[in-house]
């Protein structure tokens, strides 16, 4: 299995994921991205903040991008 980062950017700014987790593949870093991101999106939306701007940009241990995925698509999926 390899280790992949699950940064958050919200327009210029970039929140690194310092420890990452292990999956199999792209498809279960997808889909581990909608579950985690279904959650936090919960969480910005009770808060009363945006979520149109911010975003997961996957990197694999490489630091190659493996996925963009922007939170208000994972609330139409």
């Amino acid at each position: 299995m390899a280790r992949y980062y699950f940064h958050i950017r919200t327009g210029d700014q970039l929140v690194e994921d310092d420890e990452g987790v292990e999956l199999p593949n792209v498809a279960a870093v997808q889909q581990e991205a909608r579950n985690a991101a279904r959650e936090m999106i919960a969480e910005l939306v009770m808060g009363g903040e945006q979520i149109a701007a911010q975003r997961f940009e996957i990197v694999d241990e490489s630091g190659d991008i493996v996925a963009v995925l922007p939170f208000g698509f994972m609330v139409l999926d």
